[in-house]
């Protein structure tokens, strides 16, 4: 099915209900940056933030371990996105995924499988203005696997912080007190996302 646009998942119902107004919450985190030429954005879910992303940064490197969402995902962002079908962590290895096919945006890493998880470390990237992460609790191990990036170039850091991190054994508001003891300060909190600036 087609939704504003974007091939969309046909059993989903709950995700294409929200995501398309979610885009002005990252207004806020690029007025912060001070270049737009790289940004890193996971998950890509069906490529809404990524193609919005995408009219404001020259490149945007994405990902998303669903391979239907994927598929989407292909299909409705421009050429200056950079796609990998995989989760982001600190381990790499291969993962499966669990969630509702009823909310294509609440996919979450559970056990082994056969889904490839990378860090963003992983792409040695010339550059990095923004990182901006809603990978269903994975947040940390994906903020781990990119410390190098953060500490070399010093991004402005996106996230989501609901909770759900303590399904990983990561308390809420471990990755600001991460951040704290590497210069970074919140800038902003708006609904359940924290933005993050050195």
């Amino acid at each position: 099915m087609r939704v504003n646009g974007f091939e969309w998942p046909d059993q989903d119902i709950h995700c294409k209900q929200v995501v398309f107004d979610t885009t002005r919450d990252l207004e806020l985190a690029l007025k912060l940056c001070k270049d737009t030429d790289i940004c890193v954005q996971a998950g890509g879910n069906c490529g809404v933030w990524p193609a919005w992303l995408a009219r404001k940064f020259e490149v945007v490197y994405t990902f998303e371990p669903d391979a239907e969402n994927f598929r989407c995902l292909a299909r409705n962002v421009p050429s200056n996105v950079v796609m990998f079908q995989s989760a982001l962590g600190y381990s790499r290895g291969l993962v499966n995924l669990r969630g509702d096919r009823g909310n294509c945006g609440a996919y979450y890493v559970n056990g082994d499988g056969d889904i490839p998880t990378l860090r963003i470390d992983d792409l040695e990237l010339p550059g990095c203005d923004l990182i901006v992460l809603d990978v269903e609790g994975m947040e940390s191990d994906a903020f781990e696997g990119a410390i190098v990036t953060i500490d070399r170039f010093k991004p402005v850091l996106m996230y989501e912080d609901k909770g759900l991190s303590e399904r990983y054994g990561v308390a809420k508001g471990a990755i600001e007190n991460r951040m704290k003891e590497i210069g970074y300060k919140v800038a902003a909190r708006i609904h359940r996302d924290v933005i993050l600036a050195h």
